[in-house]
């Protein structure tokens, strides 16, 4: 790995490592120094043509890369795999033209990985990959570990089964960091579907459709379980469960913003996250925002022994045209602490048709009959305005509401301090900025401070 890389490497991973550190996953060493351990490195296979060919003119394609990686062996102009390749594609378009389903060897149609591989592009904006609707773009084999980084994953479809742009079998480990997943198509998980272990850091998910079935942007199968962190679900479509869904799944979002999703189904339920079936759910320092599920759950939906953990989140301006606006669930568990459920819309129950399980510290100013609010009642805020500001760039990676003018959830938050659903603290808010300003932290994912962010503008 080039120092180039391994700069970026460190810099990437350094709010993921974090995360691990909360909750226990990694631990700090005895000696002044510390690694990450990863998968020794291969062959570096550089892409030179963005033809989307199988043949032997000298050159290096992208599927000819591929078909390196996965055989240790040198395809037409490509360097021979050599066990955990990398795979450098230069800025350009590089649409998968060579039609083709039904086969796992990357000859036709979307690209299977079937070895461990990283794919890195330049930048997101400059390297694009478009399946112009004919495919979808990569599938992850069973057991593979992969990683994605500065791509864009482009008009990839699959109608017969799921994962427009992106399918990862049971047992694959990967990573997706800074790439853009837009504008796929697929019968399920219309930007994703995963079975495996995913982690998508300071990454967009968004203008996805699922035609049929859950998860416009991304679906998370039994037993799988997907990490967000520092990233955007947003403006995606499903037939339920627009933005995120799973099944007996896990989802983790932290520091991240689900935004704007829709469900297309009158009957649908959960516009920016649906849980159903023993799902585990954890939305900590984070932003859901503008979602909307006709029948409801407009926010979050969480169904049949289901649990929602929200930890500082703002869940704010979704609406449904049933009840719960906000949050809906139905023989589900909801933990809630240091929390916003506010200005949500519908014509019952605007912010909550749930049993909520209070931690302290919440404010959710909509109380009606259908939102029973028990547990812990110290610092809970009912029938009161959050005043919150717009969905906007109020600094950090992902957009936030912010808490504005003499908000009641200001040093509204735990004395004791805010934390993580394993008890740590947590010492920045969700743009990065530090928690708490002053004695006490403030509810939500924002943490107000006496100076104003206002965005660069630079005219030409």
């Amino acid at each position: 790995m080039t120092s180039r890389n391994l700069l970026r490497y460190t810099i990437m991973t350094l709010p993921l490592t974090f995360f691990l550190l909360l909750f226990g996953l990694v631990v700090w060493p005895t000696e002044a120094t510390w690694t990450i351990e990863r998968i020794p490195s291969g062959s570096i296979i550089t892409v030179n043509t963005t033809d989307d060919e199988l043949n032997s003119d000298g050159d290096c394609s992208l599927r000819e890369a591929v078909r390196s990686a996965n055989l240790n062996s040198a395809v037409d102009g490509c360097l021979a795999g050599s066990g955990a390749d990398t795979i450098n594609i230069p800025a350009g378009t590089y649409e998968l033209s060579i039609a083709g389903n039904g086969e796992d060897a990357a000859l036709t149609g979307d690209l299977d990985l079937a070895e461990d591989v990283t794919v890195e592009g330049s930048t997101a904006a400059a390297t694009r990959l478009d399946a112009s609707f004919d495919d979808r773009i990569f599938h992850v084999q069973s057991s593979v570990q992969a990683t994605f980084s500065d791509i864009a994953i482009i008009g990839g479809q699959e109608l017969s089964f799921g994962g427009g742009g992106l399918m990862t079998n049971a047992n694959s480990r990967v990573q997706i960091n800074d790439s853009l997943i837009i504008s796929n198509t697929a019968r399920s998980g219309g930007g994703i579907i995963n079975a495996g272990i995913m982690t998508i850091t300071h990454s967009t998910i968004a203008t996805n459709t699922a035609t049929i079935d859950t998860g416009g942007g991304i679906v998370t199968g039994s037993g799988a379980s997907i990490t967000l962190v520092n990233s955007t679900v947003r403006n995606n479509q499903g037939v339920a469960g627009g933005g995120l869904s799973t099944f007996n799944g896990t989802i983790t979002v932290i520091a991240s913003t689900i935004s704007d999703n829709d469900d297309t189904s009158p009957l649908a339920s959960g516009g920016g996250i649906r849980a159903v079936g023993g799902s585990n759910i954890s939305v900590i320092n984070s932003t859901v925002s503008g979602n909307h599920s006709p029948f409801g759950g407009g926010g979050i939906y969480a169904f049949s022994g289901s649990v929602i953990n929200l930890y500082n989140a703002t869940i704010a301006n979704n609406s449904t045209d049933g009840s719960g606006g906000g949050l809906n669930t139905n023989s589900a568990t909801t933990n809630m602490h240091n929390s916003i459920l506010a200005d949500n819309s519908g014509p019952t129950d605007p912010d909550c048709a749930a049993v909520i399980n209070s931690l302290g510290y919440n404010l959710i100013e909509t109380d009606t009959a259908a939102c029973v609010i028990n547990g812990n009642q110290t610092g809970v805020l009912t029938l009161v305005d959050p005043a919150l500001g717009p969905l906007q760039d109020n600094g950090g990676s992902t957009y936030t509401q912010a808490l504005v003018g003499a908000s009641p959830a200001i040093n509204g938050g735990n004395p004791a301090g805010c934390t993580d659903p394993a008890s740590q603290p947590l010492t920045t808010d969700q743009r990065g900025f530090s928690r708490p300003v002053g004695a006490v932290c403030d509810i939500g994912a924002y943490e107000a401070s006496t100076s104003i962010y206002l965005p660069l503008v630079i005219r030409e």
